[in-house]
């Protein structure tokens, strides 16, 4: 379900991993929901890699475009930390990553 609530971006977090502590129990719901968030962002990271720009605008609205798009280049690994942390726009920063030059490692 995390998965998909990262590559679907209008779904919230927080109910969805409130439901995993709820079903499968606050240690085993807490590290699915981060196993599941990661496993969604690489997928995302990779399809604009494959597909760019234009899958970017399907995932993104084109406030969070314009706000984050270029602050990721080479040296911006820092940046995309930053945004990694809760209350943040992660699952369109992880989108805006594939369009950087940074690695997929990094």
């Amino acid at each position: 379900m995390v998965v998909g609530q990262v590559i679907v971006n209008p779904i919230p977090a927080g109910p969805v991993t409130l439901a995993g502590a709820l079903i499968f129990g606050v240690l085993p719901g807490l590290a699915l929901s981060m196993a599941g968030s990661v496993v969604g962002s690489v997928i995302v990271f990779s399809a604009v890699r494959r597909w760019g720009k234009p899958l970017v605008m399907r995932i993104t609205d084109e406030e969070t475009y314009a706000r984050y798009a270029g602050k990721l280049s080479e040296g911006g690994w820092w940046f995309l930390f930053i945004m990694l942390l809760p209350l943040m726009p992660d699952d369109a920063v992880c989108a805006l990553a594939g369009l950087s030059a940074m690695s997929f490692g990094r």
